[in-house]
């Protein structure tokens, strides 16, 4: 009997200590631990994820947090991205906000093919949408004003990390054609009927010198004399720049996490 007592006790201290590890479900997708957001905008935000990550099958995680556990808000992302399991596929595909309330910074963190998908200069631009919302304290639409970019990344990608419109140009021209070639159509309706007015209004003239203007300026003597020539040579230094890869036009400047997983990503105040 006393085994099974003593048994049953250990049974209830595991219990009590696994209780106190935070443990997040297959589809929460959205930690609030700073209470940022609430009940209903919470659940909005995570069914939004739920839709993009089934749709795209890339992992988007929003974290909030009120201790940063004395790290940055780059590794903070990075390592709850890790620790928590998140991530699709081998690579273990995804991205994460994180909004680190004490520090009052930010931090996007990529993992998998969603570090050639979200680029760094893509990263800029999102973070250029949503954090004025963060700054205002609109919390739940800066996170919505990012989702939207998110979709629209995963959507537009073509498989180089850039916006298949903002790649191609050819696609905007494409687009936009009709509306060009009806604009340029009235321009030139216009310019016809101005021309034709002008030439009914002009006065025939009746001899050959009124073509000539008689205040016109009159060239008697023309030539042309080399004075000197000045050559200048300006030596240009080639340099190169480490921290992190990047290739032309674009790219992502990947760092290694405490876990020594790779991870791209961008952070900052608000």
């Amino acid at each position: 009997m006393k085994k099974y007592v003593k048994k049953q006790l250990w049974i209830l201290f595991l219990v009590c200590i696994l209780s106190a590890v935070p443990v997040y479900a297959d589809n929460q997708y959205v930690v609030d631990q700073a209470d940022l957001l609430t009940d209903e905008e919470e659940t909005a935000i995570n069914h939004e994820i739920i839709r993009i990550r089934d749709t795209y099958q890339c992992d988007v995680v929003v974290v909030t947090t009120n201790d940063s556990e004395g790290k940055s808000a780059t590794a903070y992302a990075d390592d709850f991205f890790d620790y928590n399991g998140y991530g699709i596929g081998e690579e273990r595909d995804g991205i994460l906000l994180s909004i680190n309330m004490d520090i009052r910074n930010y931090a996007l963190s990529t993992s998998g093919q969603a570090i050639t998908i979200f680029s760094d200069s893509e990263l800029e631009r999102m973070s250029d949408n949503f954090v004025p919302y963060l700054s205002a304290g609109q919390y739940a639409k800066g996170i919505e004003d990012w989702l939207s970019d998110v979709d629209f990344e995963l959507r537009t990608d073509d498989g180089t990390g850039y916006a298949y419109e903002e790649r191609n140009p050819w696609v905007t021209a494409l687009v936009e054609l009709p509306t060009l070639f009806l604009f340029g159509l009235i321009c030139s309706a216009i310019t016809i009927v101005i021309m034709v007015m002008m030439s009914r209004t002009a006065v025939k003239p009746q001899m050959a010198n009124e073509y000539i203007d008689k205040n016109s300026f009159k060239v008697r003597v023309q030539e042309d004399r080399f004075l000197r020539s000045n050559t200048t040579k300006v030596k240009i230094e080639s340099s190169s720049s480490g921290g992190g890869s990047r290739s032309s036009g674009g790219g992502s400047r990947t760092h290694r996490s405490s876990s020594g997983r790779s991870h791209g990503g961008r952070s900052g105040r608000f």
